[in-house]
């Protein structure tokens, strides 16, 4: 989703694209709260791992906004959140699965995403329009099939590994069968990117 997504954002703006991710962010959350299998719960994953995404606009908003000596500034706070994040969610995550169960730690993240989206609408002033004139920006198209093929390989790929690491006999076909997977989805991506006039990978 990273690639699509700077792309995107270079097509219709980084804000809204941040404020799409982010609902979509939330939504994966939400559905993780409520999932009764593992199959579902892969499913509400993935769809929070668009938010990953939210990185790489936040980034282009800083290099479009902050001056060019405050740049390398903007970019070290932003990553260094991120660092603090993964650590303060393992501190306090324990807790929470500790007191009130698993389904608790997405539920206690939606009012976060919540607050993120209102603050982003509000205060991201990030709203004009994609200078069309350039030539970067002349085409609008997003490559589908790349984004498609790339999505199987990672999805694929990552199943096997979840599979891998409940060390059962009976879930040797099944993680064999996401290997192949992601191995011809693999091979279609390069085939796919070398043809296209839009690449996601240059």
């Amino acid at each position: 989703m990273t690639p699509i997504a700077g792309k995107l954002s270079d097509i219709y703006g980084r804000k809204h694209m941040l404020l799409v991710i982010m609902a979509i962010y939330a939504a994966g959350i939400t559905m993780a709260a409520f999932v009764h299998n593992i199959y579902w719960l892969f499913i509400s994953r993935a769809i929070q791992g668009v938010g990953i995404a939210m990185f790489v606009i936040a980034f282009s908003i800083i290099r479009d906004q902050f001056p060019r000596d405050k740049i390398s500034i903007g970019q070290g706070i932003i990553s260094s959140m991120f660092a603090s994040g993964a650590v303060i969610g393992l501190l306090i995550g324990g807790l929470i699965i500790r007191n009130f169960g698993w389904r608790a730690t997405f539920l206690s993240t939606v009012p976060i995403a919540i607050a993120l989206f209102i603050i982003i609408w509000r205060f991201n002033y990030d709203v004009k329009k994609p200078d069309h004139t350039t030539p970067y920006y002349m085409s609008k198209t997003v490559d589908i099939k790349g984004a498609i093929t790339l999505t199987v390989f990672v999805t694929s790929c990552l199943i096997a590994l979840t599979l891998l690491e409940t060390d059962q006999g009976s879930k040797v076909s099944q993680m064999a069968a996401f290997l192949t997977a992601g191995g011809v989805a693999l091979a279609l991506f390069i085939a796919v990117e070398k043809r296209s006039k839009e690449p996601l990978v240059i």
